[in-house]
Protein backbone atom coordinates (compact mmCIF):
# COMPACT_ATOMS: atom_id res chain seq x y z
CA UNK A 1 0.00 0.00 0.00
CA UNK A 2 1.28 3.38 -0.69
CA UNK A 3 0.79 4.04 3.27
CA UNK A 4 3.42 1.26 3.94
CA UNK A 5 5.40 2.61 1.05
CA UNK A 6 5.45 6.20 2.29
CA UNK A 7 6.16 4.94 6.15
CA UNK A 8 9.33 2.75 4.88
CA UNK A 9 10.38 6.01 2.57
CA UNK A 10 10.35 8.01 5.73
CA UNK A 11 12.31 5.57 7.91
CA UNK A 12 15.08 5.08 4.73
CA UNK A 13 15.04 9.10 4.74
CA UNK A 14 15.57 9.66 8.33
CA UNK A 15 18.90 7.95 8.06
CA UNK A 16 20.37 9.04 5.33
CA UNK A 17 22.60 11.93 4.76
CA UNK A 18 20.91 15.26 3.73
CA UNK A 19 23.15 15.09 0.34
CA UNK A 20 22.18 11.66 -0.36
CA UNK A 21 18.49 12.36 -0.27
CA UNK A 22 18.96 15.50 -2.34
CA UNK A 23 20.51 13.60 -4.98
CA UNK A 24 18.50 10.58 -5.16
CA UNK A 25 15.28 13.54 -5.28
CA UNK A 26 17.01 15.23 -7.85
CA UNK A 27 17.96 12.18 -10.36
CA UNK A 28 14.09 10.75 -10.11
CA UNK A 29 12.73 14.22 -10.47
CA UNK A 30 14.66 14.47 -13.30
CA UNK A 31 13.49 11.49 -14.84
CA UNK A 32 9.91 12.10 -14.26
CA UNK A 33 10.16 15.49 -15.86
CA UNK A 34 11.89 13.69 -19.09
CA UNK A 35 9.46 11.32 -19.08
CA UNK A 36 6.36 13.09 -18.75
CA UNK A 37 7.64 16.05 -20.52
CA UNK A 38 8.60 15.01 -23.91
CA UNK A 39 5.50 17.23 -25.20
CA UNK A 40 6.87 20.32 -23.74
CA UNK A 41 8.96 23.38 -24.94
CA UNK A 42 12.63 23.19 -24.57
CA UNK A 43 12.33 26.31 -21.95
CA UNK A 44 9.99 24.52 -19.88
CA UNK A 45 11.95 21.38 -19.92
CA UNK A 46 15.29 23.21 -19.14
CA UNK A 47 13.44 25.23 -16.50
CA UNK A 48 11.99 22.32 -14.13
CA UNK A 49 15.25 20.86 -13.39
CA UNK A 50 17.10 23.75 -12.94
CA UNK A 51 13.82 25.35 -10.29
CA UNK A 52 14.55 21.81 -8.16
CA UNK A 53 18.03 21.57 -8.01
CA UNK A 54 17.88 25.53 -7.00
CA UNK A 55 15.10 24.69 -4.03
CA UNK A 56 16.87 21.43 -2.88
CA UNK A 57 20.08 23.64 -2.22
CA UNK A 58 18.09 25.94 -0.43
CA UNK A 59 18.27 25.75 3.81
CA UNK A 60 14.63 24.82 3.16
CA UNK A 61 15.41 21.13 1.55
CA UNK A 62 16.26 19.54 5.31
CA UNK A 63 16.27 15.64 6.24
CA UNK A 64 13.51 16.81 8.27
CA UNK A 65 11.48 18.23 5.65
CA UNK A 66 11.74 15.23 3.31
CA UNK A 67 11.21 13.05 6.46
CA UNK A 68 8.32 15.27 7.41
CA UNK A 69 6.74 14.94 3.65
CA UNK A 70 6.94 10.89 3.52
CA UNK A 71 5.07 10.49 6.88
CA UNK A 72 2.69 13.20 6.17
CA UNK A 73 2.24 11.14 3.12
CA UNK A 74 2.32 7.77 4.76
CA UNK A 75 -0.46 9.02 7.28
CA UNK A 76 -2.89 10.42 4.26
CA UNK A 77 -2.64 7.23 2.36
CA UNK A 78 -3.18 5.09 6.09
CA UNK A 79 -6.22 7.26 7.59
CA UNK A 80 -8.02 8.87 4.50
CA UNK A 81 -10.56 7.01 3.12
CA UNK A 82 -12.86 8.39 0.30
CA UNK A 83 -16.89 8.08 0.89
CA UNK A 84 -19.25 9.22 -1.41
CA UNK A 85 -21.88 10.06 0.96
CA UNK A 86 -19.47 12.71 1.94
CA UNK A 87 -20.43 14.19 -1.49
CA UNK A 88 -24.11 15.06 -0.50
CA UNK A 89 -22.57 18.32 1.83
CA UNK A 90 -20.54 19.47 -0.73
CA UNK A 91 -22.76 22.12 -3.18
CA UNK A 92 -20.21 23.44 -5.01
CA UNK A 93 -19.15 22.19 -8.52
CA UNK A 94 -16.32 19.44 -9.38
CA UNK A 95 -13.08 20.18 -11.85
CA UNK A 96 -11.24 17.26 -12.22
CA UNK A 97 -7.85 17.83 -14.31
CA UNK A 98 -6.48 14.09 -15.31
CA UNK A 99 -3.87 12.99 -17.70
CA UNK A 100 -4.44 10.10 -20.12
CA UNK A 101 -0.56 8.67 -19.43
CA UNK A 102 -0.79 8.78 -15.56
CA UNK A 103 1.60 6.28 -14.46
CA UNK A 104 0.43 7.75 -10.70
CA UNK A 105 -3.33 7.65 -11.14
CA UNK A 106 -3.83 5.26 -13.14
CA UNK A 107 -6.91 4.94 -15.43
CA UNK A 108 -8.74 2.70 -13.30
CA UNK A 109 -8.39 5.38 -10.07
CA UNK A 110 -9.36 7.74 -12.23
CA UNK A 111 -12.42 6.08 -13.89
CA UNK A 112 -13.57 5.67 -10.23
CA UNK A 113 -12.92 9.37 -9.46
CA UNK A 114 -15.26 10.14 -12.44
CA UNK A 115 -18.32 7.99 -11.39
CA UNK A 116 -17.73 9.51 -7.68
CA UNK A 117 -18.01 13.28 -9.14
CA UNK A 118 -20.67 11.92 -12.34
CA UNK A 119 -21.46 16.15 -12.92
CA UNK A 120 -17.67 17.27 -12.82
CA UNK A 121 -16.63 18.85 -15.40
CA UNK A 122 -13.19 16.75 -16.79
CA UNK A 123 -10.24 18.11 -18.57
CA UNK A 124 -7.79 15.38 -20.57
CA UNK A 125 -3.97 16.52 -20.43
CA UNK A 126 -2.53 14.44 -23.41
CA UNK A 127 1.40 13.65 -23.18
CA UNK A 128 1.91 15.00 -19.62
CA UNK A 129 2.07 12.29 -17.46
CA UNK A 130 1.30 13.22 -13.78
CA UNK A 131 2.97 16.07 -13.06
CA UNK A 132 2.60 17.66 -16.29
CA UNK A 133 -0.61 19.86 -16.18
CA UNK A 134 1.01 21.83 -13.00
CA UNK A 135 4.65 21.93 -14.82
CA UNK A 136 4.43 21.74 -18.69
CA UNK A 137 1.05 23.00 -19.23
CA UNK A 138 0.69 25.88 -16.97
CA UNK A 139 -0.87 28.16 -19.29
CA UNK A 140 -3.68 25.73 -20.49
CA UNK A 141 -4.31 24.70 -16.68
CA UNK A 142 -4.75 28.40 -15.46
CA UNK A 143 -6.99 29.20 -18.33
CA UNK A 144 -8.80 25.95 -17.16
CA UNK A 145 -9.65 26.77 -13.68
CA UNK A 146 -10.03 30.45 -14.58
CA UNK A 147 -12.92 29.87 -16.74
CA UNK A 148 -14.74 27.10 -14.19
CA UNK A 149 -14.08 29.18 -11.12
CA UNK A 150 -15.93 32.29 -13.93
CA UNK A 151 -18.57 30.15 -14.55
CA UNK A 152 -19.48 29.27 -11.22
CA UNK A 153 -19.73 32.70 -10.07
CA UNK A 154 -21.70 33.15 -12.76
CA UNK A 155 -23.74 30.52 -11.83
CA UNK A 156 -24.14 31.45 -8.45
CA UNK A 157 -24.69 35.38 -9.56
CA UNK A 158 -27.86 33.62 -11.55
CA UNK A 159 -29.81 31.71 -8.09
Amino acid sequence: SYARMFARRAALLSQLPRWAIVSIGLRWLEAQIRAEGAGAMPAERAFWPAYFRELYASDLATREYFVSRARLLADYFGKYAFDPQGLDYWPGRVLLLESEDDRVVNAHERERLKRFYPDARVHTFRGTGHLGGGLFKVEETAALVTHFLGTMRSEESHR
